[in-house]
């Protein structure tokens, strides 16, 4: 079996440059113009605390179809579902006359705690 060769400067350096390289790409990151609304026109319908309800602007006429509720994950953005003009759910969904709404569950805050259910 080989021993592992451990040099404390050679690591101590490559944890400098890798703390210059987090450091620099933090700064890239907080220039980024990302723009959270995805690229459909929406109306804002209900708004409770952080939750806001969005009606997306049909671009076809009515196919007739209940209402389509998107309830995207708490965890994720729901602008992934709308990101550029030729790669949007949403707009795929408008194109064939379907009323889209969507559920925003807003970033949850330090308040939002998870209840989990204990059974013995």
């Amino acid at each position: 079996m080989t021993r592992l060769a451990l040099d404390p400067a050679r690591m101590a350096e490559e944890m400098a440059e890798f703390s210059r390289r987090m450091t620099l790409a933090a700064q890239q990151l907080a220039t980024l113009d990302v723009r959270a609304e995805g690229c459909s026109r929406r109306t804002e319908v209900l708004r409770r605390d952080k939750m806001v309800l969005w009606r997306y602007e049909r671009t076809a006429p009515s196919a007739g179809f209940a209402p389509l509720v998107i309830c995207y994950a708490l965890v994720n953005r729901p602008y992934m579902m709308d990101l550029q003009p030729d790669r949007s759910l949403i707009r795929g969904l408008l194109a064939h006359g379907l009323d889209v709404y969507l559920v925003d569950w807003g970033y949850p805050g330090p308040r939002i705690r998870i209840i989990r259910s204990t059974t013995t």
